[in-house]
């Protein structure tokens, strides 16, 4: 986890692979390796790792905002959309998840 918190992504990404091996059914590494792969742009891979984590442990708010920017990110943006409504049932002042769904549904009324 160090690796993540230094920014070392790339590490990062080597090390939880590394690590589930011994723990294969750890939810926080899904979830580091998640937002590992999330920063280096790599959103394919960050969104089977955070349904592999959301699979095993539903998960709280903010997790489920940053599932849901990696939806969009890959312009799923219905399932998108469907995450950041959950991010808001789990936490109702969870602002950012609200801006990002308003955000979601002004484009999808202007270009439908």
């Amino acid at each position: 986890m160090q690796y993540y918190q230094k920014g070392q992504y790339d590490q990062a990404i080597l090390y939880l692979r590394k690590a589930f091996e011994e723990n294969p059914e750890n939810t926080k590494l899904y979830t580091y390796l998640a937002y590992s792969y999330s920063a280096v742009g790599n959103h394919e891979e960050a969104l089977k790792n955070y349904l592999r984590a959301y699979d095993l442990n539903p998960p709280d708010a903010f997790f489920t905002m940053s599932m849901a920017s990696t939806y969009a990110a890959l312009n799923q943006k219905d399932k998108a959309m469907i995450y950041f409504q959950k991010a808001i049932e789990l936490n109702p002042q969870l602002q950012e998840a609200y801006i990002f769904l308003s955000t979601l549904l002004n484009e999808k009324a202007q270009y439908g």
